[in-house]
């Protein structure tokens, strides 16, 4: 009596692998030869039969019997011992076949929006590393990464990477891809995935100003566009102001929508929340009035983009009415930017103070690079020498925690 198996099956994801088991001996003095193919299924050569994840079949050629088990669509789940078992009238033997799983490549794709990319690999064996790269420069420590393992053993990763914080830098702005790469550790040995994806900034983009009437929405638009400052109010309701440049060799295009400070026409202001990139929430630092009706917008565009990351910059307008002030700055700051987790500044269009931060700051939200920007190019002599200061508030007192 002699009972032989492979020692070790070595397939790739997706595979059929077949495994076969070969006793020598008499027919009559079989009374089972089976497989053992995981704790609760069994595969008899006298069963014949097949299911949607093994098939067995036995062949008899005196004195050889053979029991074929083949596992269907191989998946990492399948790895293991295989133990192939003999039961006769001379007695029981077992011969043990290793099923492994070299590597499952599955699939990856990708998805951008004005604030990060986040790029998946899913179905993949064995768990590996994703990595990040802007030219030579390794972007992977400062992205965010979660890994999952499904049902079949394999392994779903995904990570994500902030856009605003690679784009700022002046050096990675000049080479303006992002690439992500996919790398398994294998016994020692690195292999890499052929998977890559490149990122390009947008060229376009739409800005909304929002706010009640009267705050300043117009003027801090004409201010950025013409460099000009009309101290009479002028209703508007609704005015799209659409500019193409060339820049560097790059054609841009901004459009920044002006709305309409009363609430008469819900629809359109509906519509360009929908439509939109970035937002400006206006309201007058000399009126707490239209602080709520910022409060208000907020939630308005929240529940419309279905988006909590949506890049939206709040603006106390109207700070060169310095006796005049009912807001405090310190107060919006802290709702602003720690309970709402958005950007907030305070500026003056009559006197020109931060306007061209604000819009700077809308642009790198929505993913256009600042630099981009003619306006900007011209006047960029006005920058911050340090863009990460924030621009004067006239705050009486601060901390800091550290």
């Amino acid at each position: 009596m002699e009972l032989k198996a492979a020692p070790l099956k070595v397939a790739r994801c997706g595979e059929n692998v077949t495994l076969t088991c070969e006793a020598t001996i008499k027919k009559s003095d079989i009374v089972s030869l089976s497989f053992a193919c995981g704790e609760n299924k069994t595969c008899k050569c006298e069963d014949s039969q097949t299911n949607p994840e093994v098939q067995c079949e036995s062949t008899d050629e005196s004195p050889r019997h053979r029991l074929n088990l083949t596992l269907i669509n191989v998946m990492p789940v399948n790895q293991g011992n295989y133990t192939c078992k003999l039961r006769s009238i001379k007695g029981v033997d077992a011969a043990k076949t290793r099923v492994a799983v070299k590597e499952c490549l599955g699939s990856s794709n990708s998805s951008t929006n004005q604030s990060d990319v986040t790029c998946w690999f899913d179905g993949v064996y064995p768990v590996g590393i994703i990595h990040w790269f802007q030219g030579d420069v390794n972007l992977t420590a400062s992205t965010t990464t979660r890994k999952e393992q499904d049902q079949y053993g394999r392994y779903n990763v995904s990570s994500t990477i902030g856009l605003k914080a690679q784009f700022a830098d002046k050096e990675l702005q000049a080479k303006k891809k992002i690439f992500f790469s996919y790398s398994v550790l294998e016994k020692k040995k690195q292999q890499e995935l052929n998977m890559s994806f490149e990122v390009k900034e947008k060229k376009e983009v739409r800005l909304v100003f929002l706010g009640a009437a009267g705050v300043g929405k117009t003027a801090l638009i004409q201010r950025f566009l013409k460099d000009t400052f009309e101290p009479k109010h002028r209703r508007t309701v609704e005015e799209l102001h659409k500019k193409e440049y060339e820049v560097r060799g790059v054609k841009v295009t901004i459009n920044i929508m002006d709305t309409s400070g009363s609430y008469s026409f819900p629809a359109m202001r509906k519509l360009s929340i929908q439509n939109s990139d970035a937002f400006a929430l206006v309201y007058a630092v000399d009126d707490p009035e239209s602080l709520e009706a910022v409060k208000s917008l907020r939630e308005e565009i929240l529940e419309v983009k279905e988006d909590k990351y949506t890049p939206i910059v709040v603006i106390g307008n109207k700070i060169d009415r310095h006796n005049e002030r009912r807001v405090s700055s310190d107060d919006v700051l802290s709702t602003v930017e720690l309970d709402w987790n958005n950007s907030f500044l305070e500026s003056s269009a009559k006197d020109n103070v931060n306007v061209l931060e604000a819009f700077r700051e809308l642009l790198q939200q929505a993913n256009l690079p600042s630099w981009l920007s003619p306006a900007l190019c011209r006047r960029r002599e006005t920058f911050p020498k340090k863009s990460n200061q924030r621009p004067p508030m006239n705050k009486t007192n601060s901390c800091l925690i550290s």
